[in-house]
């Protein structure tokens, strides 16, 4: 085996142990539940890996504060709760477990109506009654939701309208004839696109289905040369947590040396990568509907949009048919995504879309694989067709690649360099400890807490070449003023070893009167550097301002001497 092949098989048993680890605890129900479905939730995936005896479980998810998808919690219950469950759902919508802000959050709660719309389509009078109700006006929503806003109320009472298409109730049809001249969304026409359920994917955009040719085995990327592709992207103008330029730099960061590291005998490490184009733009105007996308029109008119490649919205639930909690939809070859945002694995998905965007018109069977139907953050190979579309990305694409030098493993860590965050200097597991997308090893200062002294030292820490001892706290380094903190604030090796001459600054052996005098002229002054400040040697806490924590430190050394212990045992 080549040292390529077992750096690679290496790192890939450590996580697959850390993953192992991290889930053991986990039911196979939320094991399901926490997986992201690209194209949705589907009845067959509901039905396949949860089942009807699962509901319970379900709900009590559903309220449980910690769990960290709440939107595929609904999505599940949308194709197997019984009505009884549309009492959970609407307790969910008055009292969110967790704040109604958050990007899941905010999508599970526009997804309530959508789980009651088809619960009422499987006879559930308690759903139909509470979306009639919903989608009556702004009061009841403010009943039903007592946290929303104008805005959410509005939106909530549109999903609503939603809902009651989807039932295909006469009550429901009844209301949206009523209504549907005043929506701009033209949801009076979703409740015949409703029965259409796609196969994970829409074939009206040209994505794949979960079936997949042939793949040719390979291990190292056969292109001679790297390539980039620059991604511009627009959020939606109403989503309250968008997408930042720094966000996605780390993110498609994070994708690109997933794709260009050899997990397996059979995944390919691509020297293909994906980076930010431009900076984020935004797109649509508050309460124009383009934020949550329902119908095909919605659909089309946010992937035609000229702004950017990839517009970020709130919520997707139409992709050539309609299921709960779609999260990618895009033209497949062609220039056009629309996303909504899964901070865990941002960069995995818009790799993903991207591959579609490029040429890949299949999705992978193996679940190992980016271009499968589910992903998570174990999703992180390539096969050999699918590297190759992202090197030569079809003309619908639209798309300039930029060539990156050689395709190599310049330090045989396992990472191709074109996306080897140090290409050469050995670094198997891509370290990173001060996120700087730089790896430890080639960081001209690793200093991971920003007190100015690295670990390892570096003449280019601003403290120059001094190792700190505790790179993981600002409190403590070379030099430090030991604080009665259960750290080794000075570095000198014992951990609350304060003794009192530490806080003279007169040197007449005793803390008394004359330091707190200093503390008293010095009270308020700042300095980035205090160490070159008259004051200076006030600073007790080391925090660069002479302020209350002071006078706290000083009173606990009031009137001890020399070499006296300040911190003692309570």
């Amino acid at each position: 085996m080549s040292g390529f092949r077992r750096a690679c098989a290496l790192v890939a048993v450590l996580v697959s142990a850390v993953v192992a680890a991290d889930e053991i605890a986990l039911s196979p129900i939320a094991r399901a539940v926490r997986a992201t479905y690209i194209h949705g939730v589907t009845q067959e995936l509901a039905h396949d890996l949860v089942g009807a005896d699962g509901v319970p479980e379900l709900v009590e998810l559903l309220v449980d504060p910690d769990f960290p998808r709440r939107d595929n919690v609904v999505a599940f219950l949308a194709h197997l709760a019984p009505d009884e469950a549309s009492d959970a759902l609407l307790r969910c919508l008055e009292t969110p477990p967790t704040h109604p802000g958050k990007i899941v959050e905010d999508r599970a709660l526009l997804l309530v109506p959508h789980a009651l719309g088809r619960i009422a389509k499987r006879g559930g009078p308690r759903a139909l009654h509470a979306l009639l109700a919903l989608s009556a006006g702004d009061d009841v929503v403010r009943t039903r939701a007592p946290w929303a806003g104008p805005g959410m109320r509005r939106d909530l009472a549109e999903q609503a309208l939603f809902g009651l298409a989807l039932s295909e109730r006469p009550e429901a049809l009844s209301r949206l004839n009523e209504t549907a001249g005043s929506q701009t969304s033209s949801l009076a026409t979703a409740a015949a696109a409703a029965r259409d359920e796609p196969r994970h994917v829409a074939q009206a955009y040209g994505l794949s289905t979960t079936e997949s040719g042939a793949r040719t085995p390979a291990t190292i990327d056969p292109e001679f040369v790297g390539h980039e592709a620059g991604l511009d992207f627009a959020n939606h103008v109403s989503l309250t947590s968008p997408m930042t330029d720094e966000l996605l730099d780390d993110a498609l960061a994070h994708a690109s040396r997933l794709a260009g590291f050899e997990d397996f005998a059979s995944d390919v490490a691509c020297c293909a990568t994906v980076r930010r184009s431009g900076s984020a733009r935004t797109f649509g105007t508050a309460g124009d509907g383009r934020d949550v996308l329902n119908t095909e029109n919605e659909l089309r008119g946010v992937l035609l949009d000229p702004v950017a490649r990839v517009k970020v919205v709130r919520l997707i639930q139409r992709c050539g048919g309609v299921a709960p909690n779609i999260i990618g939809c895009s033209f497949s070859p062609g220039d056009g995504m629309a996303l909504v945002r899964v901070p865990a694995i941002d960069g995995t998905l818009w790799l993903h879309e991207y591959g579609h965007n490029a040429g890949i018109t299949q999705h992978n069977p193996d679940s190992r694989y980016i271009m499968h139907g589910t992903i998570d953050t174990r999703s992180a190979a390539l096969g050999f067709t699918e590297c190759a579309a992202l090197h030569d990305a079809s003309d619908p694409a639209r798309i300039d690649l930029v060539e990156l030098g050689e395709c190599s493993d310049t330090d045989a860590d396992g990472q191709v360099s074109v996306s080897d965050n140090c290409p050469d200097e050995f670094n198997p597991g891509q370290s990173d400890v001060d996120g700087d997308r730089i790896g430890d090893p080639c960081d001209l200062c690793s200093d991971a807490d920003g007190d100015g002294f690295g670990r390892p030292a570096s003449d280019e820490c601003v403290a120059g070449n001094v190792e700190d001892c505790n790179d993981s706290s600002a409190e403590a380094f070379p030099g430090g003023l030991e604080r009665c903190d259960g750290l080794d604030n000075d570095c000198s090796g014992a951990v609350d070893d304060l003794i009192c001459s530490q806080y003279e600054v007169n040197v007449d052996g005793e803390i008394d009167g004359i330091e707190l005098t200093w503390v008293g002229r010095a009270f308020g002054e700042c300095s980035v550097d205090p160490r070159l400040e008259w004051w200076g040697a006030a600073d007790y806490s080391a925090d660069g301002c002479v302020d209350g924590d002071d006078l706290v430190l000083l009173a606990d050394a009031w009137g001890c001497r020399g070499d006296m212990p300040v911190c003692e045992d309570p």
